[in-house]
């Protein structure tokens, strides 16, 4: 069986370095700076997940999840919002858009991995045909 795929999306090159190398044993992990290269590596490269910051310089992670959600190829790639944002409204704009997950940072790395494996697991046994919006509560 090919090696999952996770795109980490992160203006931070540190943020995207310790997620690279926590997750990086077990899964391909890919990365991008801002929205437009998330989406054109996305694109190219059909992630089996993405880790997305929503604060990002150019196009925020809200507009980045509502284009990969109206993509045909890509729409049902699980995203995971992981955000300083606090706010429920963010939180709720971020379901909205379709994020399948909403961790605020700090966030344990354990945690976080629990939820890719989860989450990684259960596509591999549904074929990927899980939904696409489907919200853990």
């Amino acid at each position: 069986m090919a090696m999952k795929t996770i795109l980490v999306v992160d203006d931070l090159p540190a943020s995207r370095r310790l997620l690279v190398t926590f997750l990086g044993d077990e899964y391909r992990v890919i990365e991008a700076a801002d929205g437009p290269q998330c989406l054109d590596i996305a694109a190219r490269e059909r992630p089996d997940l993405v880790l997305l910051d929503l604060s990002l310089p150019g196009l925020d992670g809200i507009k980045v999840i509502e284009r990969i959600r109206s993509d045909p190829e890509i729409g049902n790639t699980p995203i995971f919002a992981l955000t300083a944002h606090t706010l429920k409204e963010y939180q709720r704009k971020a379901v909205q858009a379709g994020c399948n997950e909403y961790l605020v940072k700090p966030f344990g790395l354990d945690e976080l991995k629990d939820l890719v494996d989860r989450t990684l697991d259960t596509r591999a046994e549904d074929g990927d045909n899980e939904n696409p919006h489907k919200q853990r509560g």
